[in-house]
Order: C-alpha cells, then structure tokens, then sequence
C-alpha cells in the first residue's frame, strides 16, 4: 500500500510564495538524501504530480485561474501584532535551535519503536509479546523524558497561556510553534493534538496547509483511525489511486479550504492521472 508523504523572505507576495515552496522542495530534498544513504535499495523515493495531470482534471482551470487572486487575498490580510511580542520572541529563539535535517535519524529511531510497539500489541494475549510490551513502554517512557528542553518549555507556555495563537505570539511566532511541534517526535499524542490545534486556526503564511494537514493524516491513519484531511491515498493492484477513508466527509471540503487545499475531488483526478499516490503535490 502506497501512501501520500509530506523562511526566507523577499520583496512581494509571489515572491515569497515561490520561497516557501523552494524551502519545502529542499526540505524533502534532504529527506532523499537522507534515505538514499541508509535506505534498502528497493525504497522508491516521492516523485511530484505534474502540472499536466492536475490541468486536465474537471474543475482545474478555475483552480489554477483563482490561484493568483487567493494568494493576493492571503497577502492582503494585515499582519496582527502579537500582544504578548516577548513570548513570540521566545518561541521564535526557540525554534531557530531546530534542525530538520539533522534530526531524520533520531525520528526514524523513533518510528522504528513505535513499530515494535504495535507488534507487540498485536500479540497481547502471547506471554512473550506481554514481556516485549512492557519493554517497549519502558523505552517509549524513557523517549519521553528526553524531550529537548524546547519542547518541554513549549508544553510549559500552553499550560500556562493556553494553546499560542496568531493574536497572541503573531504569524511567525505561530511558525515558531509549528518547527517545535514537529521537532517533538518522541511524544507523537503531544504532536498530534498541538498539529490539531494549529489547523483550526487555519492556514499560515509561516508554513504550508498542505504540510500541516498530511502530518495530521498520517498520524491519524498512523494510529488506525480515518484521516481528516483526505490527503493520503494508497494505489491498488488493479492501478487505481483511492483516497482512503475519511472521517466526516460532508464536511471535507470545508477543512481542506481553511488550510487553503485544492478540491478533494480535483486531488483524487491529478493522482489518478499520474497513477501516483504518493507524489507530493503543490496547492497554489
């Protein structure tokens, strides 16, 4: 089963968001380099659904048409001073610590325990599998406590502030929290419920909707439950790209428009298309 994956600044609207998507290109390009070197050979890395295949889909002319009026619509929102600047200040001096690309070998660390976990619940009833649990729940219990003190102080300012927002820590800042939730991989439940948080606020010039929703999903489906999102997708034998299951679709398309995504059905047209899916693939 194959399933979807998933700041510089410059002078105008197009221009940065041109940087954001350069930055989400490197960002996966260093995630290749990573997999190529301690990868199996057979792993296949993500390849990017083209252009072609979203254009001939229903409905994608007035898509792409409508692109440059939503992002001069995002743009045209005035930024909203944080009302507590010291706190946004904080955050964002925190974040600036993280480095994704030198964090790839301790998540894959962490995956590969999360995978032995379920295993080892899947044999609950086996003595042997019983003694593997609680083995695996002392080394999960352990990973806990070796949050970075960034993320530690970042589940301190949610107690005692409640969940940031926009208004309180301002657009950056909110980035800020995105880089230390992602960066919090060894509590993935924390991860989840602040990623959760983030999009009901809705998308953000300091990181990408789509990036934000397929984390979701994936963790969602990660744990055996239907995906909120609708960006994960696995390609049967027979070669059709299904989106796999959702949960609440009468109210899909209202959540993929607050984190700025294209029409779930003009997603499912563009990966059967390119028979792909788990290419990445750009709203714009």
């Amino acid at each position: 089963m194959e399933r979807s994956p998933i700041s510089i600044f410059r002078k105008n609207a197009d221009q940065r968001s041109m940087a954001r998507n350069f930055a989400a290109a490197l960002y996966l390009g260093l995630a290749a380099s990573f997999t190529a070197l301690v990868a199996p050979a057979h792993v296949a890395l993500p390849t990017m659904i083209s252009m072609d295949d979203i254009a001939s889909c229903p409905g994608a002319k007035e898509w792409i048409r409508g692109g440059a009026e939503r992002r001069r619509q995002a743009h045209q929102v005035p930024p909203v001073p944080a009302s507590n600047p010291k706190l946004r200040e904080e955050l964002l001096r925190m974040a600036g610590d993280w480095n994704p690309a030198g964090d790839f070998a301790a998540q894959a660390a962490a995956a590969a325990a999360q995978t032995a976990t379920d295993a080892a619940d899947a044999a609950i009833n086996d003595a042997a599998a019983d003694a593997a649990a609680g083995a695996t729940n002392t080394a999960a219990n352990d990973s806990l406590s070796k949050l970075s003190p960034d993320v530690l102080r970042l589940q301190d300012i949610i107690r005692q502030y409640g969940f940031p927002t926009t208004a309180l820590v301002g657009a950056d800042g909110m980035g800020a929290v995105w880089s230390l939730v992602r960066s919090a991989w060894q509590d993935r439940q924390f991860q989840l419920r602040a990623a959760e948080q983030i999009a009901q606020q809705g998308a953000s010039n300091s990181f990408r909707g789509r990036e934000l929703a397929e984390f979701i999903d994936q963790e969602l489906i990660q744990q055996g439950r239907h995906q909120r999102f609708g960006t994960q997708f696995e390609r049967r034998d027979n070669g059709l790209v299904v989106r796999l299951p959702v949960d609440d679709p009468a109210g899909l398309e209202a959540r993929r428009a607050t984190l700025g995504l294209m029409p779930a059905e003009l997603e499912s047209c563009a990966r059967q298309n390119a028979g792909d899916a788990t290419g990445i693939l750009m709203d714009f």
